[in-house]
């Protein structure tokens, strides 16, 4: 067992490099189960309705409503925006969406606003620094840590 925390500096800048979306799919997930306690299930029904740039959305088991969606995109506002607007003009029953990215995210509570006046659609961020701010709260967090990062 891992008993030495992560350095949160080392951390965000080896998460920064992960290019890879379905690898930081995988640590993602990983992560994100043993902070939250969740699982998650693919939104599979996301794909039948022809939305492109889904292929990493996630809804966690029981609560089809919330959206977790995972990306490594560099252009992360337009990234959300467009997501954002997918789920609305596609009628995708969601009152909540969850963007995962390993970016840092400038002026994460104003893009928020925006985004909610504009779509209706409550957005929780988790970038760079939500990762680091968590790599060391369980053994779990370390552990994905070490089998994805490293």
């Amino acid at each position: 067992m891992f008993t030495e925390g992560i350095d949160p500096d080392s951390f965000r800048y080896a998460l920064k490099l992960i290019k890879d979306g379905n690898i930081f799919e995988k640590f993602g997930l990983d992560f994100l189960s043993k902070v939250l306690g969740y699982q998650f299930i693919s939104a599979g029904g996301v794909r039948d309705r022809g939305i492109d740039g889904f292929e990493h959305a996630f809804h966690r088991s029981g609560l089809a409503r919330t959206i977790y969606q995972l990306s490594v995109e560099e252009k992360y506002k337009g990234k959300i925006d467009d997501s954002l607007n997918k789920l609305k003009k596609n009628r995708i029953n969601c009152n909540r969406m969850v963007y995962v990215t390993n970016m840092h995210v400038e002026s994460k509570d104003l893009l928020v606003d925006q985004l909610f006046g504009k779509y209706g659609i409550a957005l929780e961020i988790y970038d760079r620094d939500w990762f680091a701010n968590r790599v060391n709260e369980s053994t779990g967090t370390i552990q994905s840590y070490h089998t994805f990062i490293e």
